[in-house]
């Protein structure tokens, strides 16, 4: 359209504009835009071991535009008391129990809290009958004392007694029974 006028770069542009005998003439400067800051979501998160998170950065300029600028920064993350893994793309899978600083770096940093928390689950080991406890209290945050369930769904396999919890389903690792804490 005649008299509309688009920036394509930062700087100053004089504008002159004439009709018969007569004609003005303006000045424009058009500003960079800059980053500002970056808004990494979700800003506190809690996780369970093994699971993941996909992170979106999310940049504001100086003219209060908003971008998603998630496939541009550069991420990474700072173990705490927890510890995950970062995709170059922002993908999060937490590892251990605590706690784990997201980042999101272009020029400035923007950055999200990980709580990491350990689930505690139960195998029947090839039972052929009942059902095996489902811990309510899990997943446990870092340094949380975890009671042993029982055999409250009465768990049976023909040919074996029930005694307790083990680690390793070849019954090698470390034995828990009932009440038993950790």
């Amino acid at each position: 359209p005649k008299g509309v006028v688009t920036a394509k770069a930062a700087g100053s542009v004089s504008i002159t504009c004439e009709y018969s005998d007569s004609s003005g003439s303006a000045s424009l400067t058009i500003d960079a835009v800059t980053l500002s800051s970056i808004a990494v979501t979700p800003a506190a998160k809690e996780l369970a071991v093994g699971l993941t998170q996909q992170y979106i950065a999310t940049g504001t300029y100086n003219d209060s535009s908003t971008k998603n600028i998630t496939d541009t920064v550069t991420w990474s993350r700072t173990n705490g008391t927890g510890t995950a893994t970062i995709t170059a793309s922002g993908l999060v899978t937490a590892a251990t129990a605590g706690t784990v600083t997201i980042t999101a770096t272009l020029g400035v940093a923007g950055s999200a809290t990980l709580t990491v928390k350990a689930t505690v689950t139960y195998d029947g080991n090839g039972s052929t009958g009942g059902t095996v406890p489902i811990d309510s209290s899990s997943p446990y945050s870092n340094g949380t004392t975890v009671t042993v369930l029982g055999n409250t769904g009465s768990l049976t396999k023909s040919g074996y007694t029930f005694n307790n919890w083990n680690t390793a389903a070849n019954g090698s690792g470390t034995s828990y029974s009932a009440t038993n804490t950790f």
